[in-house]
C-alpha cells in the first residue's frame, strides 16, 4: 500500500548533440522521468503517457492521492486519470 513517485527537477544534455548543461532543442534537454506507481489502481498499469505533463503536476496529483483538494492559487492538474485508465479533463 506504498505510493512510490519517482522524478526529476531537470534534464541535462550530458554530451548529446556535443552539448553540455542545460538548455537545447533535443528531446534529451526537456524529457525528464515521471513514475508513478499506486498499488490501489492497476487500470494503466505498465503504460506510457504520451502526453505532455509538467513538474507542477506531482504536487496536485499527490493530494488527489490523499484526498485533499488543491488550493485554487495552485498551477498543475491532478494526474490521476491517467492511472485509471482515463484522461484527464483538460
Amino acid at each position: 500500500d506504498t505510493i512510490v513517485v519517482l522524478t526529476s527537477d531537470h534534464a541535462e544534455m550530458m554530451g548529446d548533440h556535443f552539448m553540455l548543461g542545460k538548455g537545447g532543442f533535443f528531446d534529451a534537454s526537456y524529457h525528464i522521468p515521471l513514475i508513478v506507481r499506486d498499488p490501489r489502481r492497476r487500470a494503466a498499469a505498465g503504460s506510457s503517457v504520451e502526453h505532455f505533463t509538467e513538474a507542477v503536476d506531482v504536487f496536485p496529483t499527490l493530494l488527489d492521492f490523499i484526498g485533499a483538494a488543491p488550493q485554487h492559487h495552485l498551477d498543475g492538474c491532478s494526474l490521476t486519470p491517467w492511472l485509471d485508465g482515463d484522461r484527464p479533463g483538460n
